[in-house]
């Protein structure tokens, strides 16, 4: 294998190496209790919001919707969730994955 083969190093045409690519947290937690990634994602939410800027109001009104969203989800016994709800979190972890990722790279 030559070394422009090399997967650490991609390059463009003109020779310049790419930027790495961004994955989330949503991505790189697969195969771990579901709990434990939502819980992550929460906490991500939170501090992101927090850190916004006051007038940036419509991130905030997403971010606190997927917040509150997840917390009707969070009840009773979280070690052993239904699967029915386990659906439900993960279809709400895929759904906002993305979020504030825009806001972050601005």
């Amino acid at each position: 294998m030559e070394d422009s083969d090399s997967p650490s190093a991609p390059q463009s045409d003109a020779g310049e190496t790419t930027p790495p690519r961004h994955i989330n947290s949503v991505d790189a937690t697969v195969g771990q209790p579901m709990i434990d990634r939502v819980k992550l994602r929460m906490r991500e939410l939170e501090e992101l919001r927090d850190t916004l800027p006051e007038d940036n109001a419509e991130a905030r009104k997403d971010i606190d919707l997927a917040l509150a969203t997840v917390q009707e989800l969070l009840t009773g016994d979280l070690a052993h969730i239904p699967p029915v709800v386990v659906v439900d979190l993960n279809r709400w972890l895929e759904r906002n994955k993305h979020l504030g990722e825009r806001v972050v790279q601005e």
